[in-house]
């Protein structure tokens, strides 16, 4: 009998497939956030309450698939749609200097800086 002297992980399994079962679950939880900030934006809509909620599961899609676009994409077109949304209610109530979108949209600017 041959006993291999690299280590092995409890389950028997060697530290390449145990990094490739890792990277493979942060890839599906990526997909799975991805689709819960779709479908809070589908089903909200874009709203102060819901903006927040949906940039987070953006961002931990993200974080689970740093080189996934459609995760970036998803979160910088969020951030983008932001913007707008805070600028049209700061439109709406005619607040030019109350604070409007420059404070709420201040969170996200820094990332969405980074992103481009």
């Amino acid at each position: 009998m041959k006993h291999s002297l690299q280590p092995q992980s409890l389950s028997g399994i060697s530290q390449e497939e145990d990094k490739r079962l890792r990277d493979s679950r942060c890839r599906l939880l990526a997909r799975c956030y991805l689709k819960l900030g779709q479908w809070q934006e589908a089903l909200q809509g874009l709203s102060e309450d819901s903006i927040p909620a949906v940039l987070q599961y953006y961002q931990i899609a993200r974080e689970h698939d740093p080189n996934w676009y459609k995760a970036w994409h998803a979160w910088a077109y969020m951030n983008f749609e932001t913007v707008l949304f805070y600028k049209h209610q700061q439109q709406l109530h005619g607040d030019p200097g109350a604070g409007g979108a420059a404070g709420r949209t201040d969170p996200s600017h820094p990332g969405a800086v980074s992103c481009l």
